[in-house]
């Protein structure tokens, strides 16, 4: 129903958005995540995206929300949008009058001729209207009943949009566009903050990043239920990616790995950064690009090999980013796109795009995680389409050193596979023209790839190879007149370009400035071309050494005539496919020269060596060549093969009888083996579909002729013989099933081979027979399809013709012999007919299945296509392809008509009646297991469950399954039985009663528009008395089956699992459109209390299910809300809020404190149990009346279902039942709280006896209630619960007789019964009764929590009594939500008085209150809670204004006052031992609550002095430790903007002034963490405070001025001087310093690092401890993070610096 709901949106009317965000946002409580996630998905799913109104509300909203689920499907959310708004037509308002809203019906079902409801926007159907003066008739009503005064409302119409009608008549719409993309400033930096969190990056913080699910964990798990939305990580990557656009100042192009250097100062301060100016400027002239590239840089050193698993979500954004980025651009160059100029990439976006890329990228290739390289390949795949010149060389100056050396096998492994993700700009001339001159070298390197002892490395090699080999041609150039290629090189009219099709764009970037990258000249198209051709001089040697080497590998492999040997097993199998594979691309594009040359090599070998263990893998190698040339291959081999098989056979070869195919024997081996110029510029070609003609195969006429000689000479006689093998005369045995399998093997290839041999034909009377065994029951034949004959190159396709006639009647006696050796073998059960029956079981899938096309063949094509795409695709949505793609999508092709024949209708229907008998008492043991493994199979079990004719034969058959006590056989039946109860659905025919006017009026039209002689009203007729047949035969079944499965588990004799999927089976039967059985409901109600608990779990469900449908049947008579499941309580009223403010609001509130009116409640609707609006905005209430003093609102119920009700009277009655039900409820298990299957099946009871069982219960209970054991008062608990829920709409006389007996009892009930372990029981209880109910229903219950809730004595010498009450509360706060709100001010005083308590447990249950209490006092402030007017003003509001409430100070005088208590109580708190029972630790540790909630911060902040200095206590582990968390947590949730500021000065005035040097060191990496969390929300001003911060930490304004000042002129004195410890502390401090900014760019090197290292750090690296070890360490990493880009790294080096560095940088490996 989802999936279904998501599909709507399109066809709503985009004037639909007010009304539904008017019907939905009310839902909205952000007290209940619940109510939060469902408001949002209704939102998301039906809110149509074309004109967002709504955006800027849904991002108000998201700021104040922390949960990962809302973050995932908000990021969805927004990426399509995203996308969707790039064309600016989209959002046009007058494309809301141009659109027809047919939609719209009145009461009638007809078209509603008046206006939609629309906010402010005048006439919705004419945007002609005035906009905000002429309000329609139907508007004005609607405002002066909510109340709602001179609002400016935000329609489509207005706001962003302007009017199209009047206010810009002549201006084009340009779309919504705002700061950037779709989104302001501060939008897109909450994005961005949100995304980083996404990343889930773990620093050393101990889970900052954890408190989004940790708040998710309070999830309904129907939430989990829902369709999943897009990855979090692929969304996050959409949504920048069609947020970029040319909408800034551009910087100056960068010269670094990563794009980004902090400018410096002409002083040479490396922090010393100017203020911002007035214009600001970003990477590429791009805003989104440039927080892009601001997110790597943070993140940069996590793509690290040596990290975690998280990497791979990291490389997946990489991956994601391009992929959408290069679909865009080639989006863009598409004639029709409807992207505005200004809006689209630019070339400079581009080429900056994959400069802050790659470096990540060149790092993370060398991960161990497979997913993570997988990623990192596709990245560099479209990176290198996108700008080759910076990725290709990279890669190639990384892989070379690395194949030559081949120091690890790591290492190898990552860069073959980088070159193979790159492989296109090292072939493909257009992509990359200097990439070509590489290939043979790097071909040369990749030989040793080959490996018989490494298969890793081999498979990635040959797909290396495969990969280019399919875009080039292996040919000697040299041999070519150099002049006829120069001539053609020097043609200016020459260009790479494929076709006019072609529209990948090559854009030349001849203008930029030179970058230190690009430092080398380009050569000329000429020279590359040139050095391409003397490099081709090597593919002779190059290609002989690479078949030598297949060939080495070919001799190494296992002998396959070994026992128990299969070639080897499955990875030997991988590598020599994954061999051949390789050599088939190779030799399919060689040269002739070349080709002549591997035929030589692979004719010497399969001619001079004979080699066991390689038989089937030497076929494949003479394969490959002779797909290449098959007729050089066949006149080279052929005759030699023929000569070579007459000698084998004349020496005895092929003479012992075999059936097996799967070994060789050793005596046959023998007999087994022997069985243009200037290509070079058109390397990597692409073509369209219209360029590719593929020249399909067509028999000759005398190829035909052959093949009917072969089938009359060969196939006719061999069947015969077969015919005489089945025959009554043959004799079992060896020989014959030798001669069997033999002869049967070569019939079924000569068929199989010839599956287009000839089209079948069915004529109609055929057609109309087959219907009457179709698996299509009970239908009219009209109505069940056949598929007619497709053209597929048949050679035979016309059944006159002889030759037809001729194959259908060898083909139809091929199935004859079939069907008779079927029969014949079936009594057959020796050891001869094993192979026997494969072989006639492989030869009936080939007669039914190779049709058209092998299936095999097909699967195998399709595979094939699928990796080929995979490997060959640049973009998505690419249209340009390798020919080879084309063909193997042709040959696909042809698998649409095996697709059509491949299902044979009816074969269900025939072989269920064969398969029963089977099943039978007595039947033999194998073929009862044949016939029930064939039931299991889903086409079977489910098609005979899901025909409601049908499912008596399969359930009586297989309960009869239980008289066969094999173990086998019986887990064979509960696997059918689990698929019998999956596909068994509740029957249903109220559909055919709904009379739906909509849909009658559009028949009628349909009707009108069909041609006369398609109105066959006969036919309908027909059709209308054929329903109403089946709809009787199927309901007689019904009443068979439900007859059977109750006189089954009846039964006494059934074994328990088989009652239980009976009992599963007729909770089924519980129809909504029929009653209930007596005996169905008897049975049921019985099984309550049966000892077994699964049998008494399904039965209380069954119980619930039928006392619900009692319920829907008599409050409604309508077939419709039968059918939909629409209950309609006669005390229900549902209204409109009238007058809604927040006045109202608080009145509403206040009204729940008070008891209830009888009176007033049973004339005017004041009960209110669901909260359906009034957090947020006001919309519908649903509220009740009070019941009749004496009069049964329900009954009587259902007349037809008085039966059954009866029967469950009678039950319900007994005292015995009762009895027993609660000896079960009560009896010893593991729940620790109330079971609300034991609570829903008391109050489904209670609901229809009413007060007539509460004699029969209440004994019961007191029983219960009496017995102290936690079992006991579980059951009574559980019957209690029953009992007052089941009670709510009963006659007020009898409520009040009800609660006056329960009243007394709370002070037992609630107070001396509970101990330890039932409180948690008791708790539940309270939960029950108090959720989704109004108070005031159990208003006798509520007093007395709050009166001992009130009154409890927290310093009691026990602490239970307070533990108890406000554990009691805290539960009786969730239950009631924000309507808990008239008690909260006097809980909250008497907790805050509290909150120094004596007892550690009761003051965490205070401090969980006090915030629940905060919590419950939050409201958003909207100047009225109408969803209108929060919509307008969240998009009009400033955005600092707190329109969601984050900063209600509910109680925040009262906590600033307690804070300036802390400094006196911390200097009096106790010494030793007793300092955690200071009134300072247990008031601190009061108020010490996880950070989950942007709200939260106006209490937290003005408590961070103190926590910092709680976070260093040595006395009082456990306050340190919840100190340090809060910190902690505190950074990972994304505060109101307006508190940020607040929070960073209570930050620096602890890191400047706090007098322990403790504090301020564990204060650094807070703000180091909540740097990185929220650098996206942190202005340029305040990161310049934080950089002025750290400066001062070191006693200077200008960081690196004083580090390298400070360095050089200390000089440290002799250790016996007074000064030394003081000198090395600074000296020490300015070498950290340096090493701090080298450490800043761990894989970049900016232009005055080479110094820093050279000329400063490398003198202090035999200084004294600790700073020698400071250098050092500083000197590993820059060795670990910089070996990679080295060869670009040291061209910033001089000698001299190169000549320090010697003593500092050794190695060059990840893994040394």
């Amino acid at each position: 129903m989802a999936q279904l709901a998501e599909l709507t949106r399109r066809f709503f009317h985009p004037a639909c958005a007010d009304e539904m965000v008017d019907t939905i946002l009310p839902s909205f409580n952000g007290l209940d995540l619940n109510s939060v996630l469902a408001t949002q998905y209704y939102l998301n799913t039906f809110l149509p995206l074309s004109h967002p109104t709504w955006l800027p509300m849904l991002m108000r909203i998201w700021s104040a929300i922390n949960s990962y689920m809302f973050d995932e499907r908000h990021f969805a959310l927004l990426a399509q949008l995203a996308e969707l708004h790039l064309d600016p037509t989209i959002s046009d308002p007058r494309r809301i009058g141009e659109i027809p809203d047919d939609a719209r019906l009145d009461e009638n079902g007809l078209p509603e001729d008046g206006p939609r409801l629309r906010w402010g926007t005048g006439d919705a159907q004419d945007p002609s209207s005035s906009v905000r003066g002429d309000i329609t008739p139907r508007q004005k009503v609607r405002r002066q009943t909510l109340g709602i005064n001179g609002i400016e409302g935000l329609g489509l119409a207005n706001g962003a949009y302007g009017h199209p009608g009047k206010s810009q008549p002549s201006k084009p719409w340009t779309g919504i566009f705002k700061d950037i993309g779709i989104f302001t400033q501060e939008e897109w930096d909450l994005i961005m903050c949100k995304c980083l969190a996404s990343m889930e990056i773990p620093l050393a913080d101990a889970g900052s990043f954890m408190t989004g699910p940790v708040v998710d964990e309070q999830a309904s798990f129907e939430f989990s239920r829902l369709p999943k939305s897009h990855w979090r990580i692929y969304s996050l990557a959409k949504l920048i990616v069609y947020s970029m656009a040319p909408d800034g100042k551009q910087l100056p192009h960068s010269g670094t790995a990563t794009p980004f250097e902090i400018p410096v100062s002409s002083g040479g301060g490396y922090f010393n950064i100017p203020l911002p100016k007035a214009e600001k400027s970003y990477l590429a002239g791009c805003k989104a690009l440039d927080s892009l590239a601001k997110l790597i840089v943070s993140l940069e050193s996590f793509f690290h090999p040596s990290n975690g698993s998280y990497t791979t979500d990291l490389s997946a954004f990489l991956k994601y980013i391009v992929f959408e980025f290069s679909k865009r651009w080639h989006h863009e160059t598409l004639p029709d796109c409807k992207v505005p100029m200004n809006r689209r990439l630019t070339s400079e976006i581009r080429r900056e795009l994959v400069r802050c890329l790659r470096t990540p990228c060149f790092l993370a290739m060398f991960s161990s995680d497979s997913d993570t390289v997988s990623n990192i390949q596709s990245a560099l795949k479209s990176m290198t389409i996108m700008e080759a010149d910076l990725i290709v060389p990279a890669i190639l100056e990384r892989a070379i050193p690395s194949l030559e050396a081949l120091v690890e096998t790591q290492r190898t492994l990552a860069v073959i596979k980088a070159l193979g993700a790159v492989a296109l700009g090292i072939v493909s001339r257009d992509v990359y023209y200097s990439g070509a001159k590489h290939l043979v070298q790097v071909l040369e390197l990749l030989l040793p790839g080959i490996d018989a002892n490494d298969p890793l490395k081999t498979v990635c090699t040959t797909a290396f190879l495969v990969e280019v080999s399919q875009h080039i041609k292996f040919s000697d150039l040299t041999e070519v007149e150099l002049a006829a290629v120069s001539s053609d090189t020097k043609d200016a009219s020459w260009s790479p370009v494929i076709s006019k099709a072609d529209l990948v764009p090559t854009v030349r970037f001849e203008g930029l400035p030179s970058l230190s990258e690009e430092a080398d000249s380009r050569l000329s198209n000429e020279e590359e071309d040139r050095l391409l051709r003397d490099s081709t001089a090597g593919f002779a040697n190059w290609v002989t050494g690479f078949i030598r080497r297949v060939i080495v590998l070919l001799e190494n492999l296992p002998d396959e005539t070994a026992p128990g040997s299969s070639n080897g097993g499955g990875t030997e199998n991988t590598v020599v496919s994954a061999a051949m594979e390789a050599c088939s691309q190779i030799c399919s594009h060689l040269s002739e020269p070349l080709f002549d040359l591997v035929l030589d090599l692979v004719w010497n070998f399969a001619t001079t060596t004979v080699r066991a263990n390689a038989v089937r893998a030497v076929h494949q190698l003479v394969e490959c060549v002779a797909r290449a040339n098959s007729a050089k291959t066949l006149k080279r081999f052929l005759p030699y093969a023929i000569q070579n098989i007459r000698s084998e056979l004349d020496h005895g070869a092929s003479s012992v009888r075999t059936t097996t195919y799967s070994h060789i024997e050793p005596s046959d081996a023998t007999l087994h083996w022997t069985f243009r110029s200037g290509h070079h510029r058109y390397w990597g070609r692409l073509y369209a579909a219209e360029d590719v003609e593929i020249q399909w195969h067509i028999p000759s006429p005398e190829e035909v002729v052959f093949v009917l000689e072969l089938l009359n000479r060969h196939v006719e006689p061999t069947l015969s013989t077969l015919e005489s093998l089945v025959g009554e005369m043959a004799t079992r045995n060896e020989t014959w099933e030798n001669d069997f399998c033999r002869h049967l093997s070569f019939v079924r290839n000569a068929f199989a081979a010839l599956p287009t041999i000839r089209q079948e034909f069915m004529s109609e009377s055929e057609i109309l027979e087959s219907c009457a065994s179709s698996d299509v029951l009970n239908e009219l034949p009209e109505f069940i399809a056949s598929v007619k004959p497709v053209k597929s190159g048949f050679v035979f396709d016309d059944p006159s013709d002889p030759r037809y006639a001729l194959v259908s009647g060898l083909r139809d006696r091929f199935g004859r012999f079939l069907h008779s050796a079927s029969e014949k073998l079936v009594n057959e059960g020796d050891e001869n007919t094993v192979d026997a029956i494969l072989m006639l079981i492989r030869s009936c899938r080939t007669y039914f299945l190779d049709y058209g096309d092998s299936r095999y063949s097909h699967q195998s094509q399709e595979s094939d296509y699928l990796s080929e795409l995979g490997v060959t695709r640049r973009y998505a949505n690419q249209k340009v392809w390798p020919r080879a793609i084309f063909v193997r999508r042709a040959q696909s092709a042809q698998s649409l008509l095996e697709a059509l024949t491949s299902a044979y209708d009816g074969i269900r229907k025939r072989s269920l009646p064969q398969l029963y008998p089977h099943l039978e008492k007595g039947s033999d043991d194998d073929r009862m297991k044949g016939a029930l493994y064939a039931l299991n199979l889903s086409n079977f079990c489910k098609f005979a469950m899901g025909e409601p004719t049908l499912v008596y034969d399969i359930t009586k058959y297989t309960f009869g399954c239980q008289w066969n006590e094999k173990p086998s056989i019986q887990n064979c039946v509960s696997s059918i039985a689990d698929q019998c109860v999956s596909g068994f659905v509740e029957p249903s025919f109220v559909v055919y009663q709904v009379q739906y006017p909509p849909t009658e009026k559009n028949l009628a039209r349909l009707r009108d528009l069909l041609p006369s002689n398609m109105a066959d009203n006969t036919l309908v007729k027909r059709c209308a008395v054929n329903r109403t047949k089946r709809q009787a035969m199927q309901e007689s079944a019904m009443v068979d089956v439900r007859d059977l499965l109750l006189r089954i588990a009846e039964d006494p004799r059934t074994h328990w699992k088989y009652s239980i999927t009976a009992i599963r089976l007729l909770r089924t039967l519980i129809r909504r459109d029929s009653p209930l059985h007596t005996s169905h409901v008897e049975y049921l109600l019985s099984q309550t209390h049966a000892d077994h608990p699964s049998m008494r779990y399904y039965a209380q469900r069954a119980v619930m299910k039928a006392s619900r449908y009692i319920k829907l049947r008599t409050s409604t008579d309508s077939p419709e809300d039968i059918a939909f499941y629409r209950n309609h309580n006669p005390l229900r009223r549902t209204f409109l809020t009238p007058q809604p403010s927040h006045e109202y609001t608080a009145e509403y509130l206040e009204s729940f404190g008070g008891p209830l009116d009888l009176a007033v409640a049973r004339e005017e609707p004041v009960l209110q149990d669901k909260l359906w609006s009034g957090w947020l905005v006001w919309k519908y209430q649903s509220r009740f009346l009070l019941a009749d003093s004496t009069k049964s609102i329900f009954q009587p119920w259902d007349p037809a279902a008085t039966p059954a009700i009866e029967a469950m009277k009678g039950l319900a009655r007994s005292t015995s039942f009762w009895d027993k039900l609660s000896t079960h409820f009560s009896e010893e298990n593991y729940h620790e709280t109330t079971v609300m299957d034991n609570v829903a099946t008391v109050k489904s009871l209670v609901q229809l006896m009413e007060e007539e069982i509460f004699p029969v219960l209440r004994p019961v209970i007191d029983k219960l209630i009496s017995d102290k054991d936690q079992n006991k008062q579980r059951g009574a608990a559980e019957l209690l619960a029953g009992l007052l829920g089941g009670s709510k709409n009963w006659p007020t006389d009898a409520q009040d007789r009800l609660w006056a007996w329960f009243t007394p009892k709370l002070d037992q009930i609630l107070g001396a019964n509970v101990k330890t372990d039932t409180l948690t029981i008791w708790s539940s209880f309270l939960e029950y009764i108090l959720s989704n109910r109004d108070p005031r229903r159990v208003q006798p219950l509520v007093d007395w929590l709050v009166k001992k809730g009130l009154s409890v004595d927290f310093n009691s010498e026990s602490s239970f009594e307070p533990i108890k009450m406000t554990f009691f509360i805290r539960t009786m706060i969730e239950s009631v939500g924000w309507r808990f709100a008239p008690w909260a001010p006097a809980f909250l005083k008497v907790y805050w008085s509290q909150i120094g308590c004596e007892h550690d447990e009761v003051t965490s249950y205070i401090a969980e209150a006090l915030v629940s209490f905060c919590k419950i006092s939050w409201r958003p402030t909207p100047s009225q809670p109408l969803a209108e007017v929060f919509v307008r003003e969240c998009a009009s509001r400033p955005s600092d204004d707190d329109i969601m409430g984050l900063e209600h100070g509910y109680h925040l005088e009262a906590l600033l006052n307690l804070v300036a208590e802390f400094p006196e109580m911390r200097e009096n708190r106790f010494p030793g031992a007793l300092a955690p029972r200071s009134p300072y630790d247990r008031k601190l540790m009061t108020r010490l609550q996880e950070v989950n909630a942007s709200s939260m911060f106006q209490y937290i902040i003005p408590m961070l002095p103190e926590l910092f200095k709680a976070a260093e206590l040595q006395d009082h582990d456990a306050l340190a430790r919840r100190s340090q968390t809060l910190l902690t947590a505190l950074c990972g949730v994304t505060p109101p903007l307006s508190k940020l500021p607040d929070l960073l000065d209570v930050i620096f005035v602890t890191i400047r002034k706090s007098p322990s040097w403790r504090i301020r060191s564990n204060t650094l990496p807070m703000l180091q963490i909540l740097y990185f969390r929220q650098a996206p929300i942190i202005s340029e001003e305040m990161v310049i405070r934080i950089q002025d911060v750290l400066s001062e930490c070191l006693s200077d304004e200008v960081v690196e001025d004083r580090f390298v000042r400070e360095a050089s002129r200390i000089t440290l004195p002799s250790r016996n001087t007074p000064k030394y410890a003081s000198e090395l502390r600074r000296l020490h401090a300015a070498v950290l310093g340096v090493t701090a900014l080298i450490d800043a760019f761990p894989y970049s090197v900016p232009s005055w690092l080479p110094e820093l290292i050279g000329d400063v750090l490398s003198r202090h690296t035999y200084d004294p401890i600790p700073i020698s070890t400071t250098v050092r360490k500083c000197a590993t990493k820059f060795k670990e993070t910089h070996q990679d880009t080295w060869h670009e790294d040291s061209l910033k080096f001089d000698e001299e610096q190169m000549s320090a560095l010697a003593t500092l940088l050794a190695g060059s490996s990840y893994y040394a």
